[in-house]
């Protein structure tokens, strides 16, 4: 844990562990059409429909040249302070929110990042596609919603190291009733 300076330094900030910023994909780097989400039922490529015309060894007739665009990229996902957290790099910037989307719990380490326009950033929910905005949790495309996904603030190292601010440290941490009892070994007194 350590403290930063600024807005967020009631915040508790917790290394994430094994993890810099150069390993977390930059969604800058992958452009992808407005509306479209690639990988869903709306993606470039109908891999159902190219299914049926099959060739003689029975797989899928795709040519690569139509899989390019196809991206595998997802978020980053972490666990922290008893939280799985989902992280995401735009533009340098790193992001962070509850890896559960607030409609039906979806993995949101698992959607794609796009823009909203007017809205700003957004995670798109892999299950029913749902918008979460990244810098606030709130529900982008079906406003209205009161639902709205956990944010963290960030903290980036000069060294590259990540750190999330939580308002407390787990009570798991300190729940001794869910642990068995340790016998304590006396000192020795020499």
């Amino acid at each position: 844990m350590t403290s930063f300076n600024g807005p967020d330094e009631k915040k508790i900030y917790m290394k994430v562990l094994g993890v810099k910023v150069s390993d977390i994909h930059d969604w800058t780097r992958s452009p992808k059409p407005c509306g479209r989400h690639i990988g869903t039922p709306d993606s470039e490529v109908d891999l159902d429909k190219k299914a049926s015309t099959k060739s003689n060894d029975s797989k899928p007739n795709v040519s690569s040249e139509e899989l390019i665009g196809q991206r595998t990229e997802k978020g980053y996902l972490v666990s922290i302070n008893d939280e799985l957290i989902a992280l995401f790099k735009v533009q340098g910037k790193v992001y962070a929110i509850r890896d559960s989307c607030p409609h039906a719990g979806g993995p949101l380490s698992m959607g794609d990042i796009e823009e909203l326009p007017g809205e700003g950033l957004c995670v798109r929910c892999p299950w029913h596609q749902w918008t979460i905005l990244l810098e606030t949790g709130q529900v982008g495309e079906h406003k209205g919603r009161k639902q709205a996904a956990v944010i963290f603030p960030v903290k980036v190292s000069k060294e590259g190291e990540i750190y999330i601010g939580f308002d407390a440290v787990s009570n798991r941490f300190f729940n001794l009733d869910k642990y068995p009892s340790v016998d304590v070994v006396p000192r020795r007194t020499w």
